[in-house]
């Protein structure tokens, strides 16, 4: 089951919108309104010939919308999503409106239903109208290219279908990073670099299998669509078969997630980005406070059931481009680019508020208060090095600990 909604998470989801600076807030509501407008747009336009075929995709979009494929990237990571594989195969089969449709309707379904504690309204909001942009432009740029017009024996052109792949890797990320760069005061460019250029090999593949997959469908009609779809589930499980064993490699077996490895790997990448934009960057240290404790009266599962809840809040009390990742025992390490000291103190007293609210129940009907120390530290002012920065986070998380009569 997900984790309860506690009332800070309910204050914060609720003050988001309210705390916007006036332009990301001004460029959100740009884009929720141009989206909108193309979905209503899309309504009476889908062909009702084919009305049949399009509900069958959508509701196929839908249902896989939480299905993703973790395809292993050079410094960084691509994803394949099924549900984008069916909306392109609507757009090259049925045409713009239907898959302005289908993949605005997956994209809120994919906000609301895969995140254990969903986020604001806004944000799914942005998040449909966005894809509905991006479809629109790559529908048109598929069609400015001689790509074969929505019919059951359409054409379809491999150039056309490259460029409009490109145009809807470009755009829906570009989105994204915008919104993501406006809100943390980062260059949108930057973001778009560092945490989305090398995503393309994705979006690529989940464009040449639908274009297969509809060059099937527009030629055999609907009966091939069971064996496009038994394709695209044997390479869905296959991919996430080979990437679970990759990364077993950097991934915490109990709480689920970044280990150690993966921690350093991505301390290295942001302090040298820090170094080359003069940022700050600061990191946090977070100890479960009477860990041993709560193993000696309860057992090991107890503490187990802790840490991993321990683990959820606090991956939950950061921002979503932030890593938190286990360090070893009841410490977890928070890596937080782009924030100084006084948004460090702001962030670990938010985790300690969180965690203080968590309602553990170490064994039925036995509810234990769980409470965590955390040490910040600041790059550059308090230390050039990751492991200069975790000394001076530790020496204060244990400060910390010791006023409060926790050894």
């Amino acid at each position: 089951m997900p984790p309860s909604t506690t009332a800070v998470d309910r204050d914060a989801a609720g003050e988001s919108w309210r705390t916007l600076r006036p332009l990301p807030r001004f460029y959100v509501a740009a884009i929720i309104v141009l989206g909108l407008a193309a979905i209503l747009a899309s309504m009476p336009l889908v062909p009702r010939r084919d009305l049949g075929m399009f509900l069958l995709f959508a509701i196929l979009s839908v249902a896989v919308s939480i299905g993703k494929v973790t395809l292993p990237i050079p410094r960084s990571v691509s994803t394949l999503s099924v549900c984008y594989v069916l909306d392109f195969t609507i757009l090259l089969l049925l045409g713009r409106p239907a898959a302005t449709l289908s993949a605005s309707i997956s994209a809120w379904t994919q906000c609301v239903f895969r995140s254990r504690l969903p986020g604001p309204l806004y944000q799914a909001m942005f998040s449909a109208a966005s894809l509905a942009v991006t479809v629109q432009a790559t529908g048109l740029t598929y069609s400015w290219l001689g790509g074969g017009r929505p019919a059951p024996h359409a054409q379809f052109t491999l150039e056309a279908s490259l460029a409009a792949a490109a145009v809807f890797f470009v755009l829906n990320s570009g989105l994204v990073a915008a919104a993501v760069g406006l809100t943390t005061g980062q260059s949108v460019v930057s973001v778009w670099i560092a945490n989305y250029l090398w995503s393309w090999p994705g979006y690529l593949l989940g464009f040449v299998i639908a274009t297969a997959a509809a060059a099937g469908i527009g030629r055999s009609g609907l009966w091939l669509l069971p064996f496009a779809l038994v394709t695209m589930a044997l390479t869905y499980h296959n991919f996430r078969s080979y990437v679970a064993r990759l990364r077993e490699s950097s991934t915490d077996a109990l709480t689920e997630i970044p280990n150690v490895r993966a921690l350093r790997k991505h301390a290295a990448q942001e302090l040298a980005r820090a170094r080359r934009e003069r940022t700050p960057m600061s990191v946090l240290l977070v100890d479960l406070d009477g860990f041993k404790s709560i193993n000696d009266t309860y057992g090991h599962r107890a503490g187990d059931l802790a840490l991993c809840q321990v683990a959820r809040c606090v991956q939950q009390s950061i921002r979503p481009y932030d890593v938190c990742a286990r360090y070893g025992g009841d410490e977890f390490v928070v890596v937080l680019p782009g924030c100084g000291a006084a948004d460090a103190h702001s962030r670990a007293a938010a985790i300690r508020t969180a965690v203080a609210a968590l309602p553990c129940e170490a064994v039925p009907g036995v509810k234990v208060e769980l409470r965590v120390s955390v040490g910040s530290a600041v790059f550059p002012a308090e230390g050039s090095s990751f492991d200069q920065l975790l000394v001076m986070a530790d020496n204060r998380m244990f400060r910390s600990k010791a006023k409060r009569g926790f050894s």
